[in-house]
């Protein structure tokens, strides 16, 4: 789970950080603080959001491997105890 969390929160930090960048772009050289302020907070909810994401999609890869796994073994199994 740890690993989870860590890989969400980098690709949070990234998209967030890449979304300031591209924000900050955007209101130009001569824009007021709000536009700054909007971007930034536009951004951070972006990488939220994109950590969320992340970790879900991590966790439902690891249920489906978990899964296939399982069914593997139940597979190999006899079908009756006389067989």
């Amino acid at each position: 789970m740890g690993i989870v969390l860590a890989m969400g929160a980098v690709v949070g930090l990234v998209v967030a950080a890449v979304a300031i960048g591209a924000g900050n772009d955007g209101c130009g050289a001569s824009a007021r603080e709000e536009c700054f302020e909007l971007a930034r907070m536009l951004a951070i909810r972006t990488g939220l959001v994109a950590g969320i994401a992340t970790m879900v999609m991590l966790l439902l890869v690891a249920g489906l491997l978990k899964m296939v796994a399982h069914d593997e073994a139940r597979r190999t199994e006899p079908a009756s105890p006389w067989d």
